[in-house]
């Protein structure tokens, strides 16, 4: 039987949280947390198999056992003897402790650990007279003990040795990059994509190889996991052998050919020897290619004409192996260099000393933090791209204002989004009637500009051209990657146009909002995920439901419901016709660790599921969209029709001192407050709007309803 509702924690290297939450919530990982360094998640036992296998970011995985409140040295030895040991170990196998303290009174975490050795040996001793052995090496089951301030939890290891340890390196080179680390550089350079394209990668300071091999794992989908001989679980008594066999045997399963070049090369000839040895025992031998060659000798070969790729580079940096300004030299070489050599490929450099990284002549299209053991490093990503011989058009008198009102309005909103911890606005909203595009940033990283329809008379190659003035202008002003702005093409939908998506890349990254984390796509829909205008009534939601039950009706991706449940709401119901939306909202509260039965969802049209339900509610949130078909065309929605008998649904269910929060887009929208004597209606619609909307008030429209006080 399939053990379940395990309680779990995966360590990581700090900074590389949100991407080891994607690689567990992609395994089935649920109500994931975020803290420094790890995520809590809670899974099953393929979960925990699948983890420990196919995680490249991954450290360690522990299985709570217990979580205590911690009052002195005594309640360690307390309740750690009061765990059925013998239900995870017999007394015939081996065991060991260890133990992490922080901030706490007990401040010797060697003599912490080994109070829950002797409590483990005691618990033994008094049950079958006799203690089991202790193998500091590679035990049967090792458990750890972590306390924090006044908290401490005992876990098992399921990992044993740390899962960034992938079993093809026999020792550690001299200023090696972690494994767990190279991978997460190489999720920050989007290796896994160009991967997937059969692009090249590269690596001119290869030393070990570790990111080459952790390219190849990536490339051909090879669990980093897959010549690992020891695992913490495998001593276990709950260990599965028959669910392990098959979890291996899945994975294996989806190891695919890759078509590109993965090459390196060093010019230390017992960094090369070693690094030939560590492929070997990758499986690599026949995929990836090194040599022995100083970086000036560098040639290209013919197979990396006909694509381009990904140059991965872990040069030396002053905190390990030399001085800065001696580096700097050697930085503006290899970039210079590769400038030359390959034009238009993504280079990506981790160093410890910032500085060096500004030394490259070329811009940063963006840049991330990640920590190789305890040294801090920049990750810059750049494209090979010489910049001043680039020739553009200059632009014209009105994308010239363009220009100059967008510099002026992220100026503005950008001390605004500080100041607020907004990190998800609008920066511009066809402010010049010409220019009539609405710019969205995200996390200072990602922009989306949504083109309105022109109108007809407007000539189509005006129109492109002041388009292009737009994205040539925005990631400028606005200081992001050129690959992550994101065009969409605004027009009245009809008919089955409106489930139109823009693509199937299935690419989600993590934005964040009012203590909320959201999965965002900005591919495959005309929306995001989040409506952004919306955000003062969601912030209005999570103040005011602690204690409540919601309704969240044409859910979307449930954000309302993901900060209700931030709010402390008591439970939550989520509504909507598409599976694909209520699946996004089931993500996006697992990924704020709040998935659990008192939150519900259901696919289901509305109006039907509001005629059956027989609950009532404090809070019902109504967000119907303007028009839209069934997606068999029969049944057409018309808000201005519809929205009549939506309330007197919604007010069935509301609970006499609850309240319904109905907002809706049409503008020529007219509400009949006449229809509902029984109903106290007020417009709130400029409270909320915040200021990144204030030039356009109109985005939505919004009323509070409740019952009338003498009803």
């Amino acid at each position: 039987m399939l053990i379940k509702d395990l309680k779990l924690f995966c360590t990581c290297p700090l900074n590389t949280e949100e991407l080891l939450v994607n690689e567990l919530v992609d395994l089935g990982a649920e109500n994931c947390k975020i803290s420094p360094s790890g995520v809590a998640f809670n899974g099953n036992l393929e979960i925990v198999y699948k983890a420990c296998l196919c995680s490249r970011i991954a450290g360690k995985l522990f299985l709570e056992l217990v979580e205590f409140d911690l009052n002195d040295q005594h309640d360690i030895y307390k309740f750690a003897k009061e765990i059925p040991w013998d239900e995870h170990f017999s007394v015939d196998d081996t065991f060991a402790t260890s133990a992490a303290v922080v901030k706490s009174r007990v401040k010797n975490s060697k003599y912490a650990s080994l109070l829950v050795k002797d409590a483990i040996a005691d618990y033994f001793k008094d049950k079958y007279e006799r203690r089991p052995n202790v193998d500091p090496k590679k035990p049967s089951v090792k458990v750890h003990l972590h306390i924090s301030k006044n908290k401490a939890s005992i876990s098992l290891d399921l990992s044993g040795e740390s899962l960034h340890k992938r079993g093809y390196r026999d020792g550690n080179a001299h200023a090696a990059l972690k494994e767990n680390v190279a991978a997460a550089l190489l999720y920050r350079g989007n290796w896994p994509k160009m991967s997937k394209e059969g692009l090249n990668f590269l690596d001119p300071m290869c030393g070990s190889g570790t990111l080459l091999i952790e390219a190849a794992y990536i490339a051909t989908n090879t669990p980093p996991g897959y010549y690992r001989h020891y695992y913490g679980f495998l001593g276990w008594l709950k260990h599965d052998v028959d669910l392990w066999d098959e979890v291996f045997d899945d994975v294996e399963k989806s190891i695919r050919p890759y078509s590109g070049v993965i090459r390196g090369f060093d010019m230390d000839r017992d960094a090369i020897s070693q690094s030939i040895h560590n492929i070997s025992n990758a499986g690599f031998s026949k995929l990836i290619h090194v040599e022995k060659s100083e970086l000036s000798e560098f040639e290209v070969v013919e197979s990396m004409t006909y694509k381009s790729g990904l140059i991965c580079i872990n040069p030396p940096y002053g905190v390990r192996l030399g001085d800065v300004p001696e580096l700097k030299k050697l930085y503006a070489e290899f970039s210079n260099l590769f400038l030359e050599k390959l034009p238009g490929w993504k280079l990506s450099v981790i160093t410890g000393e910032d500085e060096l990284s500004r030394v490259i002549p070329l811009k940063i299209d963006k840049k991330h933090t990640l920590f190789n053991g305890a040294i801090k490093c920049t990750v810059s990503h750049f494209t090979l791209e010489d910049n001043k011989k680039k020739v553009e058009a200059p632009l014209s008198q009105g994308g010239i204002s363009f220009k100059n009102r967008l510099i002026k309005r992220s100026k503005h909103l950008g001390k605004w989004a500080k100041r607020s911890g907004v990190s998800c606005y609008r920066v511009y909203d066809a402010d010049l009637p010409d220019y009539n595009v609405a710019i969205d940033i995200y996390e200072n990283t990602w922009i989306t500009v949504s083109e309105y329809q022109a109108p007809k008379e407007i000539e189509l190659h005006v129109v492109k051209k002041r388009l292009d003035e737009v994205l040539r202008v925005v990631p400028e002003v606005l200081d992001v990657d050129s690959d992550n702005v994101y065009l969409k093409v605004r027009k009245r939908q009809k008919g089955s146009t409106q489930y139109y998506k823009n693509d199937t890349s299935k690419e989600f990254n993590i934005v964040h909002e009012s203590g909320a984390k959201f999965y965002v796509n900005f591919k495959d829909y005309l929306d995001t995920g989040i409506f952004l205008d919306h955000r003062p009534i969601r912030r209005w939601i999570r103040d005011n439901v602690e204690g409540k039950s919601l309704l969240n009706l044409f859910s979307y991706t449930g954000t309302v419901t993901s900060l209700a449940a931030i709010g402390g709401a008591k439970s939550t119901t989520t509504v909507d016709a598409s599976k694909t939306y209520i699946e996004w909202a089931k993500r996006n509260i697992q990924l704020n660790g709040l998935y659990s039965e008192n939150h519900k969802f259901f696919v289901s049209d509305t109006k039907e599921w509001l005629k059956k339900d027989r609950n009532s509610y404090d809070v019902i949130f109504l967000d119907p969209p303007t028009f839209s078909n069934s997606k068999s065309g029969r049944d057409i929605f018309d808000v201005q029709v519809d929205y009549i008998e939506l309330i007197q649904l919604c007010a069935k269910i509301l609970k006499k001192s609850g309240v319904i929060i109905f907002s809706n887009n049409f503008r020529k929208f007219k509400f009949d407050e006449t229809l509902f004597p029984d109903l106290e209606i007020k417009d709130i619609s400029s409270s909320t709007i915040d200021q990144d909307f204030s030039n356009n008030p109109k985005i939505h429209r919004c009323w509070e309803i409740k019952w009338q006080t003498n009803h």
